[in-house]
C-alpha cells in the first residue's frame, strides 16, 4: 500500500513540475511574443528608426561636403573677381553692354 501512494505521490510531483515547466515556456514565449510585435518599442519600430538614423546619417554627410564645397566658393569670391564675375553672369544671368545672353533648358519629358 505504501508502494502504491508513493507512486502516485512521484507521479503528481512529476506532472505538476512538467505543468510548471509549460507555464514558465508559455509565459516566456508571450512575453517575447508582446516585446516583438505588440510593445510600443517594437521590432519592426526598431528596424525603420535604424533605417531612419542611416538616411540622417547620410544627410548630415551630404550637407557636411555641400558646406565645404560653399566655403571653398565664397574664398574664390573674394580672391578672384574673374570667378565672381562668371558666377553672377551664369547663376543671375547678367551681362555687360552690348552682349546677348542665351538661356538654354533641357526638355524634361518622360
Amino acid at each position: 500500500m505504501e508502494d502504491f501512494i508513493l507512486s502516485k505521490i512521484r507521479f503528481i510531483i512529476q506532472n505538476y513540475s512538467i505543468l510548471i515547466r509549460k507555464k514558465y515556456w508559455i509565459s516566456t514565449l508571450l512575453f517575447f511574443g508582446w516585446i516583438v510585435f505588440f510593445d510600443g518599442n517594437n521590432v519592426y519600430r526598431q528596424i525603420k528608426r535604424t533605417i531612419q538614423i542611416k538616411d540622417l546619417d547620410n544627410q548630415i554627410f551630404y550637407y557636411q561636403k555641400q558646406l565645404k564645397n560653399t566655403e571653398i566658393e565664397r574664398k574664390a569670391f573674394f580672391k578672384n573677381n574673374q570667378y565672381f564675375e562668371k558666377f553672377v553672369r551664369e547663376n543671375y544671368l547678367l551681362k555687360k553692354e552690348n552682349e546677348d545672353i542665351f538661356v538654354f533648358t533641357e526638355n524634361q519629358e518622360k
